[in-house]
């Protein structure tokens, strides 16, 4: 989870660098396991945090650093939406939402749909073409 904390930070800092989606592209082609592992790690960690049902700020700034990396790395899109676990916790936060103050519920629904479709987005880049997972889970967005 170091490396996404560390991909997060970076990301802030580099965003706007017209190299920087060739950087992690390369990292991602060099390091697939680690980063395999680092972003599962933060998959489960933001899931457990949803289940704990933590509102916390840090939870919020993360899914939206997230948001923004995945603009440049839609291989973190693609770890993330593997499986359904990701995309349940997700819709079952954004139900949860209505004990929520009107703004702050607004401002939290807001990430939430910004990371997920990102996320889905990710699953038609060119790098990552994954129509049959990206149907898998409109299907299930459906039938929610």
């Amino acid at each position: 989870m170091a490396v996404v904390n560390y991909l997060l930070l970076a990301d802030q800092t580099f965003h706007h660098v017209s190299d920087w989606s060739r950087t992690l592209l390369t990292f991602h082609e060099r390091q697939q396991l680690q980063f395999a592992l680092s972003f599962d790690a933060w998959k489960a960690s933001t899931i457990a945090s949803f289940e704990a049902r933590e509102d916390s700020d840090g939870a919020v700034t993360g899914l939206r650093r997230m948001s923004l990396l995945m603009q440049k790395c839609p291989e973190a899109g693609l770890a993330l939406m593997t499986g359904s676990d990701y995309l349940e916790s997700i819709i079952e936060a954004y139900q949860r939402m209505g004990s929520l103050s009107e703004n702050d519920m607004q401002t939290k629904q807001q990430i939430l749909t910004e990371n997920l479709h990102r996320c889905l987005r990710s699953l038609m880049c060119d790098q990552t073409k994954h129509p049959s997972l990206l149907l898998d889970h409109l299907y299930l967005l459906k039938s929610e």
